[in-house]
């Protein structure tokens, strides 16, 4: 980010956002991130097929 600003982001599909034990994986780096001053965001905001081609380009 040009301000110097750290973002993490994960992304998670959002019909898996209802499982319970997926909403608790992703929200348990929240804390450590921002006591670094980082921020942290879950998103979303995409079709499935999008977030499956994040994923595997993640790997």
């Amino acid at each position: 980010m040009p301000s110097g600003t750290v973002r993490v982001v994960n992304v998670k599909p959002a019909d898996r956002l209802q499982d319970p034990e997926i909403v608790q994986a992703p929200a348990w780096p929240g804390e450590p991130f921002r006591q670094r001053g980082w921020e942290y965001a879950i998103w979303s905001g995409a079709n499935r097929a999008l977030l499956e081609n994040v994923r595997f380009g993640a790997r």
